[in-house]
């Protein structure tokens, strides 16, 4: 506006002539001021200046908890039916072998390994209901006498009693391991209430 202004004010003559090249070199130089500020000053500064907002940040560390969270998701919905497939595989032989049926299965799951994704099995054994057992069969209070000197044979057979169950769940281990297709080390069984 200043050019146009300064042209209408000079009289007609060759000195406007000149008046409106070095009014035109101004304006030339004023558009082509910021393009020669990028050339000097350095290319890390304009590479700087033209990243990214830090808004993506956000949305990236966004999907990285999201993703975590579906991966820990999955991790666990795996590990559930793995536990389920694993208890429907023994449950009727080890009823009937063992007279025993798993309350609780709690398999750790490796995802990541391609041998064995099974690394360590934990299982929570209890006596199996059998139709008997479901009738309730209530029988009176006996009579109860405490002998004194039998205390030392009653100890004996207790520990009788508790090597011949040991014996039993070593056993019900080495099944377990050979229906699953696992070492008997990686298996800890637990008796309910025990």
């Amino acid at each position: 506006m200043l050019a146009t202004i300064l042209e209408m004010l000079l009289p007609n003559d060759s000195f406007k002539h000149y008046v409106k090249m070095v009014i035109g070199l101004v304006l030339i130089i004023a558009l082509l001021s910021p393009v020669m500020k990028l050339f000097n000053t350095p290319v890390d500064e304009i590479l700087q200046s033209i990243s990214p907002p830090p808004q993506e940040d956000q949305i990236k560390n966004s999907l990285n908890n999201n993703k975590k969270v579906i991966e820990t998701n999955l991790n666990s919905y795996i590990q559930q039916q793995t536990a389920v497939q694993m208890k429907n595989y023994v449950q009727k032989e080890l009823m009937d072998q063992f007279q025993l049926s798993i309350k609780d299965l709690d398999p750790q799951i490796d995802p990541d390994s391609t041998e064995s994704p099974v690394k360590s099995v934990k299982v929570v054994l209890g006596q199996a209901k059998t139709k008997s057992d479901s009738k309730a069969n209530v029988e009176p209070v006996k009579e109860v006498t405490v002998d004194v000197s039998k205390e030392d044979r009653q100890e004996s057979n207790q520990k009788k009693q508790t090597a011949a169950e040991s014996g039993k769940y070593q056993k019900v281990q080495k099944f377990l391991a050979e229906k699953w297709g696992l070492s008997s080390d990686k298996i800890t069984i637990q008796v309910e209430g025990g």
